[in-house]
């Protein structure tokens, strides 16, 4: 038996935001003392946070759409070309839709 949770990754990758709490707790242990590695501590920790929530957000869209689906998402969507998009993409976009 499968369980949900290896099913499905939903938005758990969010968590990783959680890291930006971490000069807050060094801060009040006492660890960072001066204004300046506050500072660094939370740019480092932003960064980060931000960049292995962004991989995350990448991996779960990356295995969750298929790359011809995202294209045709893209054409239509992001780049406003609605009204020259070719039958053959809205096609496509509409097989995706059932998938």
């Amino acid at each position: 038996m499968v369980s949900e949770w290896t099913v499905y990754a939903g938005l758990r990758f969010t968590r990783a935001l959680r890291l930006m709490t971490v000069p807050d707790v060094l801060q009040y242990l006492n660890v960072l003392k001066t204004s300046n590695s506050i500072r660094l501590c939370q740019l480092v920790s932003t960064l980060i946070s931000v960049w292995f929530t962004g991989a995350g957000f990448v991996h779960l869209v990356s295995n969750s759409v298929s790359i011809y689906c995202l294209a045709a998402c893209c054409c239509l969507y992001c780049c406003n070309c609605c009204a020259s998009a070719s039958a053959a993409t809205v096609l496509l976009m509409l097989f995706c839709m059932q998938i």
